[in-house]
């Protein structure tokens, strides 16, 4: 029997709508593909500057550990000392140690501003480093809300 013309614009548009649906899903997947691949360089990046951020927070705390073992067991007793006092040391032998000791604490301060200036650019380091996990985090969330949105 032939098909009236109403029936084969019927299959027409129906497999213009399969087809649609199959274009769309299609795309969609795609979407979610590129989404994923997006999502996984986000996470690596992620995972990059938390390793970074622990390097530099350990970096930190050893610094400390050692401005304060520097502090309590060379810088505080050379300050404190006294060279003075015992007549064997009168004259030229106390001079000598005077100007090696104001050498030593010219030094240390020296030393001291420079650890003080690489504790502030460790410390803008781990802001830095916190601001980006952050942006990236804001990042990631966005690309899962996407992916949810997608139905994936």
């Amino acid at each position: 029997m032939a098909q009236t013309s109403s029936q084969a614009a019927a299959e027409a548009a129906a497999r213009a709508a399969a087809e649609e649906a199959a274009r769309r899903e299609a795309e969609r997947q795609r979407r979610i593909a590129e989404l994923k691949g997006q999502l996984s360089s986000v996470e690596g990046s992620i995972n990059h500057f938390k390793s970074v951020l622990r390097t530099l927070t350990d970096g930190k705390t050893s610094l400390t550990t050692y401005t304060n073992t520097l502090d309590t067991e060379v810088l505080t007793p050379v300050a404190n000392y006294s060279i003075h006092g015992a007549n064997d040391w009168e004259g030229t032998n106390a001079d000598n140690a005077a100007n090696a000791l104001g050498t030593v604490k010219t030094k240390s301060t020296s030393y001291q501003s420079e650890i003080t200036q690489l504790a502030t650019d460790i410390q803008n380091g781990i802001n830095k480093a916190n601001e980006k996990i952050q942006s990236l985090n804001n990042e990631r969330n966005n690309i899962l809300g996407q992916l949810r949105a997608l139905g994936a």
